[in-house]
């Protein structure tokens, strides 16, 4: 499979869950590696890092029925029905895969900035996920886009914890 292809697969499966109306918006590094661990594919076994740290947060109750129940396909795709029906977007700075991006930082900032301003207002949250993501967008898109002033650990390598304190007060905020 091209890049091409992969691209389209992996917004097709975002777009399943592209809200009615954003309420906030979470922008992650890029899609794993290991593809099937996409976050918006409905039947990933393993290291789902990033799905499993954002729902213990929204959705701590449904977090550990899906664990309770082997990671259960139908359950992730209701998880991410409440996820969109909630408002809640997941965009990642890198079209493609790390290992696959050939885009510099400052194009994909770019394209990044122009999905957003199709999708959201200049007063919808944007959450970032990762260090290096908001090294490298919150002092590019400040101005243009209400970016959360929040450097946010990726929820894996023993970030859980981090992940978890620092996105909850974010979300707190947002209520």
């Amino acid at each position: 499979m091209d890049n091409k292809d992969i691209l389209k697969q992996l917004e097709s499966a975002r777009q399943k869950y592209l809200p009615n109306n954003i309420k906030a918006i979470i922008i992650a590094e890029a899609a794993p590696d290991s593809l099937e661990r996409f976050f918006y594919y409905e039947n990933v076994r393993t290291a789902d890092y990033l799905f499993l740290g954002i729902i213990g947060v929204l959705y701590p109750e449904a977090k550990g029925l899906y664990l309770d129940n082997n990671r259960n396909p139908r359950m992730k795709e209701l998880i991410l029905k409440q996820f969109q029906s909630d408002g809640f977007y997941l965009l990642d700075l890198f079209e493609l895969p790390v290992s696959m991006n050939k885009d510099s930082e400052g194009v994909a900032v770019m394209k990044l900035s122009n999905k957003l301003e199709k999708l959201v207002s200049k007063n919808t949250p944007i959450i970032l996920v990762k260090a290096t993501v908001y090294d490298i967008v919150y002092y590019r898109l400040k101005s243009k886009f209400n970016i959360i002033d929040k450097r946010i650990d990726f929820p894996g390598s023993g970030n859980q914890t981090k992940f978890y304190e620092k996105f909850s007060e974010v979300i707190q905020r947002l209520k």
